[in-house]
């Protein structure tokens, strides 16, 4: 299984998303049909065609695929829309699709196969007997036939079960080389069920049964000049082109260098192309990734901030889709379109404020989808509480919290806005227990922190945010044990081998560390409703809490200022 994540543009941490709400439907139907092989060009042993909103990846319908890998799946729905091709053994693909109109699509599907791990040692095991929670896999053992086994106990006829560490990224369970039968997982990937006999059932991986097959994955459309497939192409090559920008960032991280990535070709190319174009909605798609790139090359073009507030309007198909971090990112172009330059001090000002908000509010009551009206609600809270607005800000809360309760942003919202919030300076932290991460043994609770004041930090090693705070974190543990202030990570990763890695890295992380097992569904986690990460709450002797997220280059003043506030007669 996969997990989804967004980074929002206002909401500076890694939130989990996973409801939303239907895009409008038709009384015609769209078809969408084809094939889908695997990588070595044959029918897969199973798998599944699955349509969703784009922005909401609730699933509206879903099809198999069949024995010789033809698939036809029907939708009465129009607008953004995301059609997610699955298969055993093989790497989702995500197609999005905007569909104005019925109409019949073709395309046809090549997978590509798992990567696997060159490392067998650390591989593990979750199924039924653990409900799927990452970080409490169970260890498969090495045989002397050079399999690995695992027995489990069982009351039921049959074992679920996912391999966690195979992939090679280390971060998805996928389906092991045993399976009497499969299961799709409903997170891209599926499991192996297998029999149990007499009370057990044994899990047994063999290593000589993965294939290791080269390819990437392909998308064919069969009409490759109607809009559908033309907006996939540009989505396609801007994603790759954003991939390599991304990997630039990575290798130029692991050489301690600084990012020389050219994007004036990349420029150029857009440039051209929206020249070309007379479709509205291309021309705002190529907009939206031109103004990207730029942004990224920090070079900001008043002419091209101005035609993107002139041509991407408030009900856009393509705030449907978290490419561009939602209609939020609007206020940066409104800022450029005034000819002013880019200071770190643009979002304080007032005029292009009030003209984001303005954007918002239309947003929340033209758009199509109601995910997006719920999108911009949310973003526009923060932004509407920078601005001293806090009217404003409270209006669009309760409006987001009454008319959208399954907003995928409404629980982060609640933790931070709600005034019923559990983490608020002055109260009392709530009860917690945390087990160690050297020492199973050893939990880390509310009582027994009681005598001391500590940073309780709630981050994970696969959160971008989380990484770049370190550098902020040491120089602020170092000159902050001086005051007696002790830090308590919490890490939400999926295993607590990622964090013992980590740490051998280039950040050490010197101070207590906390593994919670399942993530944002720890009950603790969810009982201090922590929503995003980093998240840190500075907690006093006496147990009641100092300061909200004191992170960034402020890390240290804002604790010394909590701690002067509390000492204060």
């Amino acid at each position: 299984m996969r997990v989804r994540l967004v980074v929002s543009a206002v909401i500076v941490a890694c939130i989990w998303l996973a409801l939303a709400s239907p895009v409008r439907a038709q009384h015609d139907v769209t078809v969408i049909s084809g094939r889908v092989l695997g990588a070595d060009g044959a029918p897969l042993k199973v798998g599944h065609v699955h349509l969703s909103a784009e922005r909401s990846f609730r699933r509206q319908a879903e099809a198999p695929i069949a024995a010789d890998g033809r698939f036809a799946i029907a939708t009465t729905l129009t607008g953004a829309l995301f059609l997610t091709v699955t298969g055993v053994d093989h790497y989702s693909v995500d197609v999005p699709l905007v569909v104005e109109a019925p109409a019949a699509i073709g395309l046809d599907v090549r997978l590509q196969h798992y990567a696997y791990t060159d490392s067998l040692e650390r591989i593990t095991a979750i199924g039924d007997f653990n409900q799927f929670a990452f970080g409490t896999g169970r260890p498969l053992v090495r045989q002397p036939d050079g399999r690995y086994t695992l027995e489990i106990a069982t009351t039921a006829d049959t074992l679920a079960y996912e391999l966690m560490g195979l992939e090679k990224s280390g971060n998805r369970s996928i389906n092991g080389t045993q399976a009497d039968r499969y299961a799709y997982d409903e997170g891209g990937d599926y499991r192996s069920v297998i029999r149990a006999r007499n009370g057990r059932a044994t899990i047994v991986f063999d290593p000589a049964a993965l294939v290791q097959a080269a390819g990437e994955v392909s998308v064919t459309f069969r009409e490759p000049n109607a809009p559908v497939a033309r907006v996939y192409a540009s989505f396609r090559e801007w994603t790759r082109q954003r991939q390599v920008f991304m990997d630039s960032g990575l290798a130029v991280r692991a050489r301690h260098d600084s990012l020389r990535y050219d994007w004036k070709p990349v420029i150029a190319e857009r440039t051209a192309a929206l020249a070309r174009e007379r479709d509205p909605l291309l021309r705002q798609l190529l907009l939206l990734q031109l103004w990207e790139a730029e942004s990224f090359s920090r070079t900001f073009d008043t002419a091209v901030a101005r035609q993107v507030v002139r041509e991407v309007p408030p009900s856009s198909r393509w705030w449907a889709f978290m490419e561009f971090g939602g209609p939020s990112s609007m206020w940066l172009p409104i800022y450029v379109a005034t000819g002013r330059p880019v200071t770190p001090q643009w979002r304080s000002d007032t005029a292009s404020t009030l003209a984001a908000l303005a954007y918002l509010d239309r947003v929340a009551s033209e758009h199509p989808d109601a995910t997006v009206q719920a999108q911009a609600l949310a973003s526009g809270i923060p932004i509407a509480r920078r601005a001293g607005d806090v009217p404003r800000s409270n209006d669009y809360f309760v409006r987001l919290d009454r008319g959208y309760p399954d907003s995928p942003e409404i629980g982060y919202l609640r933790s931070q806005y709600s005034p019923n919030r559990v983490i608020q300076v002055g109260r009392q932290i709530p009860a917690f227990r945390f087990v160690s991460l050297e020492d199973s043994t050893v939990a880390y609770t509310r009582e027994s922190m009681l005598g001391r004041t500590y940073l309780l930090d709630f981050w994970a090693t696969w959160c971008g945010p989380c990484r770049e705070e370190m550098q902020y974190l040491h120089p602020a543990h170092d000159s902050l044990a001086a005051d007696g202030v002790e830090f308590l990570s919490v890490s939400l990763d999926n295993r607590a081998e990622d964090v013992r890695r980590y740490r051998q890295g280039d950040w050490r992380m010197p101070w207590l560390h906390a593994f919670a097992a399942g993530g944002f569904q720890h009950p603790e986690v969810r009982r201090l409703e922590i929503w995003g990460i980093p998240t840190s709450v500075l907690i006093g002797p006496d147990g009641k809490i100092l300061a909200v997220d004191p992170r960034g280059e402020h890390t240290v003043s804002a604790i010394r200022e909590a701690l002067h506030g509390a000492r204060a007669p």
